[in-house]
């Protein structure tokens, strides 16, 4: 339910496109006057009134736990109104901006940070937003959402922290995410794969290595999805490198799509080993 009496959409004056003031959301006079104003800053600001405003994070640190969630959510509106390829397309858009992004760099949980106003940043946006929906590929749609209204009903006119959502979505998913929040929130950057493959006789070679700056560390995968000439295949990815053989393959692959649902917040090469 909505955690407030009511909602007013207000023309106003602030520095951002727009202000989640709890009740009153401010938008920004120039940009309402010019019709400039996106429903998704909308659909961004009317979600903060649930995740920033009545349940927001204990530490300016934890922002993702407001700006992630507002953006993932206006995300999820957007496929209510328009469908799974606009969806699809604007979480695409908001992986393009961690990529292109110097805060990449640094986690989510910048603990070291001291400009906080430069934690308004693609690591609390876009990249939390991805936090999310890695989560929600991981441990399925039932759970994820019992985990979110659980999240809300507990913290509700409160504030927490990361390791907050984390039990409460552990709870949920009925196993310990621990190693998810410290590898999505603490490290940072995301896998970057080369995939090399070989085909002979009647096997498919692949070699699987992840190929990021190695400040950002070594992530786990679980159930990444691989389509080979249209039949999906999955691996685990636990370690640096991972090899993968499938038997009974008859020709060499004429594709192969990493992430095909894209689920993972990751860059990938494919290529024929010689």
């Amino acid at each position: 339910s909505f955690p407030y009496d009511r909602l007013s959409h207000v023309q106003s004056t602030t520095m951002f496109g727009g202000m989640e003031n709890p009740t009153a959301i401010f938008y920004d006079a120039d940009a309402y006057r010019k019709r400039a104003v996106r429903e998704l800053t909308v659909a961004h600001e009317t979600a903060h009134q649930w995740f920033g405003d009545a349940v927001t994070q204990d530490d300016w640190h934890h922002l993702w736990l407001s700006e992630g969630f507002a953006t993932y959510f206006a995300a999820l509106w957007l496929r209510h109104a328009e469908g799974d390829s606009a969806f699809r397309a604007e979480m695409r858009r908001r992986a393009e901006a961690v990529y292109a992004s110097k805060a990449t760099e640094r986690p989510i949980l910048d603990t070291l940070a001291t400009d906080l106003m430069g934690l308004l940043n693609s690591n609390n946006y876009p990249k939390g937003a991805w936090v999310l929906h890695t989560l929600r590929g991981l441990i399925g749609d039932s759970a994820f959402t019992t985990g979110i209204r659980d999240w809300y009903r507990t913290y509700r006119d409160s504030s927490a922290l990361s390791a907050d959502f984390a039990r409460v979505m552990s709870k949920a998913a009925g196993q310990d995410l621990e190693w998810y929040f410290r590898q999505a929130l603490l490290q940072p950057g995301y896998p970057k794969l080369d995939i090399g493959w070989r085909h002979e006789g009647r096997r498919l070679t692949l070699s699987i290595r992840q190929v990021q700056p190695e400040g950002w560390g070594t992530f786990r995968m679980p159930g990444l999805v691989l389509r080979v000439d249209g039949k999906p295949v999955t691996v685990n990815i636990e370690k640096g490198e991972t090899a993968l053989r499938l038997d009974d393959i008859r020709r060499a692959p004429r594709e192969i799509v990493v992430d095909p649902d894209g689920w993972w917040l990751l860059q990938a090469n494919v290529r024929a080993e010689r």
